[in-house]
């Protein structure tokens, strides 16, 4: 059995730049990063969150989110 790993903090950052439109390239250049490492992390994400799609991942994401009332948001801090 694979031990359960969490949702890295990488990967919301990566889902996050994904929710505002951006490609895997661009999100690479925004966090220095390759666009195929952003791809693997969003790959990981889905996975965590039992979808297929980058849109999948977003939309459970937020309703997590708010069904725990934790208080996270996908949004991104400006500065």
């Amino acid at each position: 059995m694979v031990p359960h790993r969490s949702i890295t903090e990488r990967q919301l950052q990566c889902l996050a730049w994904a929710q505002e439109g951006k490609s895997a390239t661009d999100i690479g250049v925004i966090l220095g990063l390759s666009g195929r490492t952003v791809e693997k992390h969003l790959t990981k994400l889905c996975g965590h969150l039992g979808v297929k799609t980058r849109v999948q991942a977003v939309v459970r994401a937020r309703a997590r989110s708010n069904r725990l009332g934790t208080g996270v948001s996908l949004r991104l801090e400006a500065g």
